[in-house]
């Protein structure tokens, strides 16, 4: 399997800067000096998108450089003709992206290191009987089972296609206590590209659909034509939000405060960072949870162990004795 191809944020700046300077894209992708500094297979997708005439979002997702949120941006900002702007904020939306993710190793590292020792430590009294044959046996299994989840976990799913990962992210959604984390993270996401849209002047019908991809969640994606139904009805966004399910009911009531008293655009901000907040938080605690867990269950074996082997002694020294 191909790994995902990456977009540096930092790339993104560089291009908005030289258009900034009054270069078009054409001319950036086609001026050697500049050209240089964009990796090949980037490169080669800026030329063929300005070459076919091809909105550059599309583009872009489709070389699965971008998701549907930054695609959704990117092409909001060629169409409006602030597409410097917008490539700055498909950048911060991927540096955001890119810490969360930094931050979740970091969570993890705690429970995978607390199971590691786990599997290395607690077979060691099997070496006393078996050698280090019999420890390997027991230890190995646990050692590559962790391996392989942390592979997968932070390899294969990140490097895998948009459709895999959404698919893996629905069947997630719907277990217990993971399932709330995973869609306050997709609502998170949603509310974020949706936010960054509006303020872009990007209209509420387009943007909504586009926030509902972005949340990477099939429940939420399919529910776009409903919501558009509310808002051809004549409902407001916060209607809208609420029947597709990208906002639970509190977040539902502040939006709507905020679109009747005009400051819509200061709200989202602060909800988005909100529901990062809270999944963020479940997350940890969450990791932490697991790690005490796994902790005490080691704490107990080990004691078991320790009993076992004196009680063991115990009774080789008793037999010497009857001799």
């Amino acid at each position: 399997m191909a790994a995902m191809p990456i977009l540096p944020p930092h790339i993104l700046r560089a291009v908005a800067t030289a258009l900034d300077a009054g270069l078009g894209l054409g001319t950036f992708v086609e001026t050697p000096r500049l050209a240089s500094t964009v990796p090949p297979l980037l490169l080669t997708t800026l030329r063929e998108a300005v070459r076919s005439g091809r909105p550059l979002g599309d583009a872009l997702r489709q070389a699965e450089f971008l998701d549907d949120g930054g695609a959704a941006i990117v092409n909001a900002g060629v169409d409006g003709g602030f597409l410097p702007g917008a490539l700055r904020a498909t950048a911060d939306l991927l540096d955001e992206r890119l810490r969360r993710r930094r931050r979740m190793l970091l969570a993890v590292a705690y429970p995978a290191g607390v199971l590691m020792a786990a599997c290395v430590l607690l077979p060691l009294p099997a070496i006393v009987e078996g050698g280090i044959a019999a420890w390997a046996r027991l230890a190995l299994p646990g050692i590559g089972a962790i391996v392989a989840t942390l592979a997968l976990v932070f390899v294969v799913v990140p490097g895998s296609s948009v459709a895999t990962r959404q698919r893996l992210t629905g069947l997630l959604a719907r277990l217990p206590v993971v399932g709330g984390i995973i869609v306050d993270d997709a609502r998170a996401t949603g509310l974020d590209v949706l936010q960054r849209l509006l303020s872009a002047g990007v209209p509420a019908t387009r943007a909504l659909p586009q926030a509902l991809l972005a949340a990477g969640l099939p429940s939420l994606s399919q529910m776009a034509p409903a919501a558009l139904a509310v808002i051809d009805d004549g409902g407001t966004l916060s209607d809208a939000l609420g029947t597709a399910g990208l906002a639970d009911d509190a977040t539902v009531g502040r939006v709507a405060v905020a679109e009747h008293t005009g400051c819509l655009d200061q709200t989202l901000p602060g909800l988005v960072a909100e529901l990062q907040d809270r999944a963020r938080r479940r997350f940890f605690a969450l990791v932490m949870g697991i790690g005490v867990v796994v902790g005490v269950a080691g704490a107990v074996v080990v004691g078991w162990q320790i009993v076992r082997g004196f009680q063991a002694y115990l009774e080789t020294i008793d037999a010497v004795g009857r001799e």
